[in-house]
């Protein structure tokens, strides 16, 4: 039997929409794109799946971008990105890296230049964070369910008194 689009979740309606604005924008029909990722995108904002909407308005303005519509691309790249920094470092560096490149195209130098320190500043956190975790891991004391710990512990060796009686 078909599946019908009520039957699917909201996560995977978004999906579905998503893929269809994919396929539109891959084949350079920007108008259906750009319909097909607001549907998405709504779904996405009645139902607040964060990721979803930093995702869709990011693709919404590489279509605006791809058509020429300059203005309106920079409009969602700027949502995309103020979405972004606040769900993550990692998802915040991608769109400042995407955000860049779009401002290297329009020939936006100064924003580029800006953005891509930003998002080298968030790597050098991030690597620090990600070691600073590794140190962490490396020096916890693992215990067994009881609390005690599973380091190997050196063994005393019993002595025998030299003592004779």
């Amino acid at each position: 039997s078909d599946l019908e689009i009520s039957q699917l979740s909201n996560y995977q309606k978004i999906e579905c929409l998503e893929i269809e604005g994919d396929v539109y924008r891959d084949t350079k029909q920007f108008d259906e794109a750009v319909s097909a990722y607001q549907k998405s995108l709504e779904i996405a904002q009645k139902h607040l799946i964060s990721p979803k909407i930093t995702d869709l308005n990011s693709k919404i303005a590489e279509v605006y971008a791809a058509s020429g519509d300059l203005q309106k691309a920079e409009g969602f790249f700027e949502n995309s990105l103020d979405l972004a920094t606040k769900e993550n470092k990692k998802r915040a560096v991608e769109e400042k890296v995407k955000v860049a490149d779009f401002q290297n195209t329009n020939q936006a130098y100064d924003e580029e230049i800006q953005l891509r320190k930003q998002a080298l500043e968030d790597i050098q956190d991030i690597e620090t964070q990600d070691q600073e975790i590794d140190n962490l891991r490396r020096d916890r004391d693992p215990v067994d369910l009881h609390g005690v710990s599973l380091r190997r512990r050196p063994q005393r060796r019993s002595r025998r008194s030299s003592r004779r009686f």
